[in-house]
């Protein structure tokens, strides 16, 4: 879902049968409530497990916990909420995803994405991040902390995407192999290549990819060691 504006909430089509709303001291009633600032969450996602319901054309809601909801949610970064004559209007700033992680858990791969602050906002699903995945194992997790060489791997694709904007957005996956050394697939290009995890061996990988796509020709591996290339 893009930006929106604004969602207008007005219990269209939704069963009256709602959940009983506890005596607390802050259930008010609304006309409406309108969401602003939405981008990837749903209202749906946002009310689900907040006690309210409809009387006289009146939603009455526990603020109390719909403000505890907003504050438990990973993607939310910030919440407002504010009374007007239109009713009430919770506005939402969304957390960015900034990495795209594939956790090999056994037999399934668990999708994971992470902000600016290596904080997993979201589980199983995607919010549209366009960078690369980063394929690892649960071993590279460690009670939501990540291993070091997923930190490394996260902070050299943020200098890619800084440092070298071409090749960030042509960089598809990125996996862990033997001898500390990554393997990197790019968009449209059947070849995995084999290199280091510094400044320099992304600069030769950038040559490399460049003189593949010249001779229209891609091995199915092609290994940067220093200054010398091996090919599969």
């Amino acid at each position: 879902m893009k930006k929106a504006a604004a969602i207008l909430f007005l219990f269209c089509g939704i069963p009256a049968l709602m959940p009983a709303v506890p005596g607390a001291a802050q259930v008010k009633g609304y006309k409406t409530i309108i969401f602003q600032g939405l981008e990837h969450l749903s209202k749906y996602e946002i009310i689900e497990g907040v006690p309210m319901k409809r009387q006289k054309g009146t939603i009455l809601l526990d603020t109390d916990v719909l403000k505890k909801h907003l504050a438990a949610m990973r993607t939310v970064k910030s919440f407002s909420l504010k009374e007007e004559k239109r009713g009430l209007v919770v506005e939402i700033s969304e957390r960015k995803a900034r990495y795209t992680l594939a956790v090999k858990n056994r037999k399934k791969l668990v999708f994971l994405e992470v902000d600016e602050n290596y904080k997993i906002i979201a589980r199983g699903r995607l919010l549209g991040g366009t960078g690369p995945v980063i394929f690892c194992r649960r071993t590279d997790l460690d009670e939501g902390r990540f291993s070091t060489r997923v930190t490394a791997a996260m902070k050299r694709l943020a200098w890619l995407r800084g440092e070298r904007k071409t090749l960030y957005r042509e960089l598809e996956s990125l996996s862990f192999v033997a001898g500390g050394k990554l393997a990197l697939t790019l968009k449209g290009r059947p070849t995995r290549f084999i290199t280091g995890s510094a400044e320099v061996d992304f600069r030769r990988l950038e040559a490399v990819a460049g003189y593949c796509d010249r001779e229209k020709k891609y091995p199915d591996i092609v290994m940067i060691e220093g200054s010398r290339v091996v090919v599969r």
